[in-house]
């Protein structure tokens, strides 16, 4: 009986050693073990500083990230979507070119069926953009390509878990845009949603890599929350009352509870707006600009490169509301809008000058950050914006994002940029003139222009054109 115990206990103990050195013969990838993994790294590193296509890199990664370390998946992800933004432009000025605009109208709803794609040209353009990692959105009439992320699922089983993480916030993204053509596209619910998992990936993965990235989506969506969009507003430019359906969102997420940042400062807001009948005062404005600069200042301050970002999300927010003859956070388009219809919704302005170099009368309604130009006839031919969060961005940061201006014009106290935007309008960009002292002024304010609309034909004066 002794016996065959110590013969049981003999094969245990030789059953734990083989075990034993199994796990110490097993090498992690990345490690000095691991030749296959580092040699990985090294071809990845050297292909992409190269100037190496995103179609390339995705290649590369789907045949090798199952032999790396989380982590340097994670970097192989990451510095994936770096190549993709790079080469972005490159794919837009390809598809914006009017003979591909045309043929991906012809053809849009086979758009995802590659197969079924007659065109040659638009069948080898829409195969290259996938295997890239875009895909083709619409907006204003125009096809553009975007990042996909649900593209990045492929990757999702060998990257960390906050990278995991910001693949899935992000499909939801790239999947269902949360607005088009300046309105919300997605329900208030939807908004309060995203904005919490956001919240959730930002306490949760607060070292992570894309930590910037959420920060800067997270702050698009307490804007949305906020304020909505141009043509979908949080408060009606009429009666300024809350969305009715806003409001049960509201307060459906802050009865529901939770001690995220994002729910305290949705329940301080509620209070503030219930306070004010729903409805939109002076105090409910000063509070969520009081909020906006929070959340802005706070995303700056930990790192100036997202807050770039989001200047730039701001900036093709501007130029797109521009060719609708609007600017931001205002619903009264040039040409199409007469003085009247803004005093009837907004009340009559702080102030109204005629300005004759101007061609027309200035009314300003400070509270709403904005001035309307109009002419004899009433007719507006020029919104200025003076909103807060233009006074971060410099004139090369415009340059930077809306390319080189059609014109500009050197004033004694200010600088303009002119962009052409559509046939009809102007978008105007003004900057205080630099100095030693500040020699990268940043943004004064922003018109959208109708020239057309101070000619005068019977004075025989045919108006300004910038």
């Amino acid at each position: 009986m002794l016996k065959k115990l110590a013969l049981i206990i003999l094969c245990l103990s030789l059953v734990v050693i083989a075990a034993g050195c199994n796990t110490k013969n097993q090498t992690e990838p990345n490690t000095p073990q691991n030749p296959k993994a580092n040699a990985i790294m090294n071809e990845f590193q050297a292909l992409t500083q190269k100037d190496t296509s995103p179609e390339e890199v995705a290649d590369f990664i789907n045949n090798n990230i199952a032999d790396v370390s989380k982590e340097n998946a994670a970097k192989m992800v990451d510095e994936f979507e770096r190549i993709q933004i790079k080469f972005l432009p490159q794919f837009e000025r390809i598809i914006f070119k009017a003979d591909m605009q045309n043929k991906i109208n012809n053809e849009y709803n086979s758009i995802t069926e590659q197969s079924d794609i007659k065109d040659t040209e638009l069948k080898e353009l829409i195969t290259k953009t996938q295997n890239s990692g875009y895909k083709v959105e619409t907006a204003e009439g125009m096809y553009f390509p975007v990042i996909d992320y649900e593209f990045y699922k492929n990757f999702s089983a060998h990257v960390t878990t906050d990278m995991k993480d910001y693949i899935d916030i992000m499909a939801v993204e790239s999947n269902h845009v949360p607005a088009k053509d300046a309105a919300l596209v997605i329900s208030w619910d939807e908004i309060v949603k995203r904005t919490l998992n956001q919240d959730d990936f930002i306490e949760t993965h607060s070292d992570s890599i894309k930590i910037d990235e959420i920060k800067q989506l997270h702050q698009k969506y307490v804007t949305f929350t906020l304020y909505g969009a141009n043509n979908t507003p949080l408060f009606s430019y009429d009666a300024k009352t809350i969305d009715p359906e806003a409001k049960d969102a509201y307060l459906s997420a802050v009865a529901n509870g939770g001690n995220s940042k994002f729910i305290k400062t949705l329940e301080g807001f509620l209070d503030v707006v219930k306070n004010n009948n729903y409805r939109l005062t002076n105090q409910v404005e000063q509070y969520r600009t009081d909020v906006s600069k929070k959340y802005t200042t706070a995303l700056s301050s930990s790192n100036s490169e997202p807050q770039n970002d989001a200047q730039a999300t701001l900036l093709n927010d501007i130029e797109q509301l521009a060719q609708q003859g609007k600017v931001i956070n205002c619903e009264f388009a040039v040409e199409t809008t007469v003085i009247d219809t803004v005093k009837e919704q907004w009340g009559d302005a702080d102030k109204e000058d005629y300005i004759p170099d101007a061609k027309g009368t200035y009314a300003t309604y400070a509270k709403h950050n904005v001035d309307f130009g109009f002419n004899k006839g009433s007719q507006i031919f020029d919104v200025r914006s003076y909103d807060y969060r233009l006074k971060e961005i410099t004139m090369s940061k415009v340059k930077e994002v809306l390319g080189t201006p059609e014109n500009t014009h050197q004033f004694e106290t200010e600088d303009m940029l002119v962009y052409q935007v559509g046939e009809q309008y102007q978008l105007l960009f003004i900057f205080p003139k630099s100095t030693e002292e500040n020699s990268a002024p940043q943004l004064d304010h922003y018109n959208v222009f109708y020239p057309r609309g101070t000619v005068n034909s019977m004075a025989d004066d045919p108006g300004i054109k910038y």
